[in-house]
């Protein structure tokens, strides 16, 4: 074994220093690979109730002592898996879509209509169920013309 190579005690691959994670003191590296320390850290972190809900509060008091870059870096992440997976992404918005569409609170349509929630009447709330079925059949046809464009 050189210099350049280490051999991992987690897996047993030997593998380029790269692989390894620095100790701060000296310029030694620690002996399990980068996958095989997270794992490790992973697992000690979740090993016991008591571990996980310490990890827990102090990440809910990191959050709401850097509220800004905990939105920055969660908004960044999000972009990041945006770009990854862009149909999945697709998916998930037109399901939201849809599924806002399908089942349309009371008060949205009364507002809709304009009128108050009270104002409603028996036939205002006929003609809401009525528009349900419809997007109902809105969503089965473009689900078809979609598989057609597809195709």
């Amino acid at each position: 074994m050189n210099a350049e190579t280490k051999t991992c005690l987690g897996c047993g691959l030997t593998l380029s220093t790269t692989a390894f994670y620095r100790q701060s003191v000296g310029s030694s590296f620690y002996s399990r690979c980068k996958p095989c320390h997270n794992k490790a850290c992973l697992a000690r972190r979740n090993a016991t109730p008591a571990t996980r809900e310490k990890q827990r509060s102090r990440t809910r008091k990191w959050r709401t002592e850097n509220q800004e870059r905990h939105k920055e870096l969660r908004l960044r992440s999000l972009k990041a898996w945006k770009k990854r997976h862009p149909e999945r992404y697709r998916e998930i918005c037109r399901k939201r879509h849809l599924d806002q569409k399908e089942n349309m609170r009371p008060a949205y349509l009364a507002n809709r209509y304009g009128k108050k929630m009270g104002d409603m009447t028996a036939e205002d709330w006929k003609l809401a169920e009525i528009l349900i079925p419809q997007i109902l059949i809105y969503r089965a046809v473009n689900d078809y013309y979609n598989q057609r464009q597809q195709s």
